[in-house]
């Protein structure tokens, strides 16, 4: 018997079927064809669920499904499977229905699970055994937007709040970062000022360019501005100062990088039984070894008593390969009655 798995993004949905080994077999990707700004959360959730049927019917009776499992982009309730919001899917606007219950009436007739996407990847870690025998581990995701997922090994779980069912909505705590000037705090997708979203993700990027960098006259005749110019996007354009003239844009990466440290130093400190810290996501990806040196230039400036090493010893940034994402759905639903 195999397990459906799909991940479900803001523009790809991929699909595979999972098997007791950890492997996959027939694996697909399609891209959600859509123009977000036009329609509304219901609309969109008549699409997607066009999609999802279309997708289960490529597969048939003799791949011998018995389950599907998704992982997908939300905040969702593990109590109860309700969304309350998803950048990727939704944008800015606020939802609250039950997924699972929905995708059931409407989709599936097949025993279903679903699954936060940064939660999907630390069952992913844990079957591939890329946990190096940590008993708990935490994984922080930066991209769009940003998540924190920490994990029981021993137990095979995520740890969340026992009441509203969600855990690592860390992209909204409030952040003093002494590094931005500017009067006017950043304002968040969420509506929220000076979150950590709005200095950290790409999302919050895009905003500082918009709102604060692009207002100053004297922008575009500065390498950043020549490079937006070209560019289009704003951690293209800082890519591309990075690898030139990196001291040009040291200010921006420390507003950039503060929140991350900063958030990174009270994990250890609030969690010392987490072992391990996977760090991943676009703008790592994108902007990586510049990132990643500035966060360990940070770190022991904000953390005091632990030094670089301390952190060198226990943060591994990887790539957000996809496949761990749906292996650790079909991890997780073969271990959930």
């Amino acid at each position: 018997m195999s397990t459906l798995v799909l991940d479900l993004g803001g523009t790809w949905i991929r699909s595979a079927l999972y098997h007791d080994d950890y492997s996959l077999s027939k694996v697909n990707k399609y891209k959600l064809s859509w123009t977000k700004d036009n329609l509304n959360s219901n609309q969109k959730l008549e699409i997607i669920f066009s999609y999802l049927k279309k997708i289960s019917q490529q597969y048939n009776e003799e791949d011998s499904i018995n389950k599907i499992s998704i992982s997908a982009g939300m905040c969702i309730n593990h109590l109860n499977g309700n969304v309350h919001y998803s950048a990727p899917l939704f944008g800015d606007e606020r939802v609250n229905f039950n997924f699972k219950e929905t995708l059931i009436n409407k989709v599936f007739n097949k025993p279903l699970i679903v699954i936060n996407d940064v939660s999907a990847l630390c069952y992913g870690l844990d079957a591939l055994g890329l946990r190096r025998n940590y008993s708990q581990f935490a994984v922080l995701t930066i991209s769009s937007g940003i998540a924190l997922r920490r994990y029981d090994v021993i137990n095979k779980k995520i740890f969340f709040d026992p009441v509203f069912g969600i855990q690592g909505e860390i992209g909204h705590i409030p952040i003093l970062n002494p590094f931005f000037k500017y009067d006017n705090k950043p304002i968040c997708a969420c509506g929220g000022e000076s979150h950590f979203a709005a200095y950290s993700s790409g999302k919050g990027l895009d905003n500082i360019f918009d709102n604060y960098l692009i207002k100053d006259k004297l922008f575009f005749d500065t390498p950043l501005g020549h490079a937006y110019s070209q560019k289009k996007i704003s951690v293209l354009a800082l890519k591309d100062i990075l690898l030139s003239s990196p001291d040009q844009v040291d200010d921006l990466l420390n507003i950039i990088v503060y929140p991350i440290a900063q958030a990174i130093a009270m994990l250890f400190s609030f969690c010392p039984e987490v072992e391990c810290l996977f760090i991943c996501g676009g703008l790592i990806e994108a902007l990586n070894i510049f990132l990643i040196k500035k966060i360990f230039d940070l770190l022991p400036k904000i953390a005091y008593v632990y030094d670089r090493i301390f952190f060198a010893e226990r943060i591994i940034f990887i790539e957000k390969d996809i496949s761990l994402g749906l292996i650790g759905a079909g991890y997780f639903a073969s271990i959930t009655n």
